[in-house]
């Protein structure tokens, strides 16, 4: 994956060079700004289709650009595990956790831009990372054991709800990377269609240390969601300058 994405940095720029030698005069853009909505899917735990929505702004550089990704991000995410009783499989044991959460991001953004020159661009690859605040939240887990008990002759009957919504942090750390293509629909304006990958490196939730109290043997150590979200949308731009 980085020597892809570094083959696309480097022939962006040496497109733009080439372009640019021959001395043709450029149109370029002073401000940019793009809304997007979409859904994700997370990789791992996935529970349910999670809304995402962005407000970016960014200026270019030549057929960079740089600014900022405003994001508003939803998670859904369930964990589960059971066991059957060993050795003679009479009942399960087991631990679910369910999380459903929303956080704002804001992301710095660099993104590379490849098109014709004094047109819209076609599409661009971006990476970015930033920090998220938590909106909303609600996380519980679910612990049971129905397994027969041969000491005592009887069936254990444990199965207990626990919400742990406290325990989701509210704070968190993200990056990723991805790809919008532009489809033209007038000189100042796109419409955009962007595959979007995040990874989050930390656990959401204090619900998986160690030291919690509601943890049992068949807890998680973490939950770090990484998440391919789909989205479309529109990109407005306002043309400033030229320069050969």
């Amino acid at each position: 994956m980085k020597k892809i994405l570094t083959s696309l940095f480097l022939t962006g720029v040496f497109t733009s060079a080439f372009a640019q030698g021959g001395g043709a005069e450029m149109v370029v853009s002073s401000l940019h700004v793009g809304l997007k909505a979409g859904g994700g899917l997370a990789l791992k735990y996935n529970y349910d289709v999670s809304a995402a929505a962005d407000l970016e702004i960014y200026y270019p550089v030549k057929q960079f650009m740089f600014g900022v990704n405003f994001e508003y991000q939803m998670m859904g995410l369930r964990y589960q595990k059971t066991s059957p009783d060993a050795p003679f499989h009479d009942g399960y044991s087991g631990y679910s956790l369910i999380n459903q959460s929303s956080y704002g991001f804001a992301t710095p953004e660099i993104l590379l831009s490849f098109g014709p020159a004094n047109e819209p661009r076609m599409f661009d690859v971006y990476i970015d990372g930033g920090v998220g605040n938590l909106i909303s939240g609600k996380e519980t887990i679910r612990k049971w054991d129905n397994t027969y008990n041969y000491p005592l002759n009887a069936v254990n009957n444990y199965d207990s709800t626990i919400n742990t919504s406290k325990n989701i942090n509210s704070m968190l750390f993200r990056y990723g990377f991805g790809l919008t293509e532009h489809v033209s629909c007038s000189h100042q304006m796109t419409f955009t269609f962007t595959e979007d990958f995040s990874f989050i490196p930390g656990s959401i939730s204090t619900t998986t240390n160690p030291g919690d109290p509601h943890r049992n043997a068949y807890a998680p150590n973490t939950i770090a969601p990484n998440y391919f979200t789909f989205k479309v949308g529109v990109n407005f731009f306002r043309k400033s300058h030229k320069y050969n």
